[in-house]
């Protein structure tokens, strides 16, 4: 486990409206005694102990300083200065404190070093970027690109985000960007669906167990807060977490701690947190199915990724993209052309399943292609149609995929059977009864 959390050592808000994103950092000026000149810290992490022991994070070279003076811990900007004994005491502004809050402007003084505090803050306004292309996402809409710069300034902080979409927007995606662009890329990258995992195995599944906390616990197993130490953590479809999990979840946001189901031994984690939902997490709050402090603590930065049938102007790039990836998965020459028609029948559906939906639709049209050069508008297969309709005939999106995977498989069979020329000789009509 590390031995500090990397987190919370930056304030981090965005103004969607305005676009303006905000992000205010701390540093220590340390002044020692006599002639010696004054160093400038930067607080990149949020437990720092002082002292004149070379074990200290920052080593002051005072004789009145005691070998472990203090301890300061930032948390959401608030800086939190704690005495640890010393033999000359602590002080913030000619005042000698036991535990106290040093305000940016203010200092602090151990022996006769002086720690001041400053915070600057720095103010980005969020514009698109010129690339339709960025970290494994496409996207040449105003919209998109936008929140690929907003993916890129936000990823080096600590923040943690909340990415809203529905079903099918790329979410994951989006977390996956913001790993790759951090300082914990080296780290691991763990996702949890909290939708497809039961409340009795979820806690587990987050904050692992003793053995035999329950049932079948046969053996000790940690949980994703700590195998993803160090690095990201993407809690899927937070929404659907059970509401006597939540104060868990919120407890290792704020302070990096949790504990095995059945074990007492509190454990400390370096995680961030980026989670995403396809529900309204604010109504959720306001019917008491999501707690009102885990809903802030978690939407500190907010990414709202825009439905596909919004986004008309990136169709054909990611059109493209899925046949060109569809094409060299097959191992196939040139990727096939895609006639007017076939272009006119994409455009002109709404896409309720999203991204996703287009990339299986894709695939499914390499399928039942007649010709391994062309995708003609009946080779497309369109099975959230439906949805769109009105009336008692419409069916789920669940239905619409699983009848999508079924003409899709008897699609390929087809397909196979053409090659071999099964087909040359139709079967005999039926006897009429």
């Amino acid at each position: 486990m590390s031995r500090h959390l990397r987190g919370k050592t930056e304030v981090v808000s965005y103004d969607r409206d305005a676009n303006l994103l905000q992000i205010r950092r701390f540093t220590l000026l340390i002044k020692p005694p006599g002639d010696k000149p004054p160093r400038s810290l930067p607080i990149i992490q949020n437990s720092l102990a002082v002292g004149s022991d070379p074990d200290n994070d920052i080593v002051l070279d005072d004789k009145y300083v005691s070998a472990t003076h203090a301890r300061l811990e930032l948390d959401d900007g608030v800086l939190t200065v704690r005495d640890l004994d010393s033999t000359n005491g602590t002080f913030i502004d000619d005042t000698k404190i036991t535990e106290a809050p040093l305000l940016p402007g203010h200092a602090m003084r151990a022996g006769k070093t002086i720690l001041e505090l400053r915070a600057e803050d720095a103010h980005e306004r969020i514009g698109p970027i010129r690339s339709d292309r960025f970290s494994g996402m496409l996207g040449k809409s105003h919209a998109m690109r936008r929140i690929f710069s907003l993916v890129e300034k936000v990823a080096p902080s600590e923040a943690t985000v909340m990415v809203s979409g529905e079903t099918g927007t790329g979410k994951e995606l989006v977390a996956r960007a913001l790993h790759a662009l951090s300082g914990r890329a080296e780290g691991p990258f763990l996702a949890v669906n909290c939708s497809a995992i039961s409340r009795e195995l979820m806690e587990s599944e987050l904050f692992g167990h003793e053995r035999g906390a329950f049932t079948g616990a046969v053996q000790q197993r940690a949980g994703v807060f700590e195998l993803a130490d160090g690095g990201t953590l993407f809690l899927d479809e937070i929404g659907d977490l059970a509401v006597d999990l939540q104060p868990k979840l919120l407890r290792v946001l704020e302070d990096g701690t949790f504990t095995r189901v059945g074990g007492a031994e509190s454990l400390r984690t370096d995680v961030r947190v980026v989670a995403a939902t396809n529900r309204d997490l604010a109504q959720a709050v306001k019917e008491g199915l999501f707690r009102k402090d885990l809903f802030f603590r978690l939407k500190v930065v907010s990414i709202d990724l825009p439905p596909l049938r919004d986004r008309g102007e990136d169709l054909r790039l990611l059109t493209d993209h899925f046949v060109e990836t569809e094409t060299r998965k097959r191992g196939a020459g040139r990727p096939p052309e895609l006639t007017a028609e076939a272009l006119r029948r994409l455009e002109q559906y709404p896409w309720p399943g999203n991204v996703r939906e287009l990339k299986n639709v894709i695939a499914g049209a390499f399928l039942a292609a007649s010709s391994p050069d062309r995708i003609d508008a009946a080779d497309i297969d369109l099975p959230g149609e439906s949805l769109v309709s009105e009336g008692p005939g419409a069916m789920t999106l669940a239905q619409a995929e699983k009848e999508a995977i079924v003409r899709a498989l008897k699609a390929s069979g087809a397909a196979r059977s053409r090659r071999r020329g099964s087909l040359a000789s139709p079967p005999p009509p039926s006897t009429p009864r």
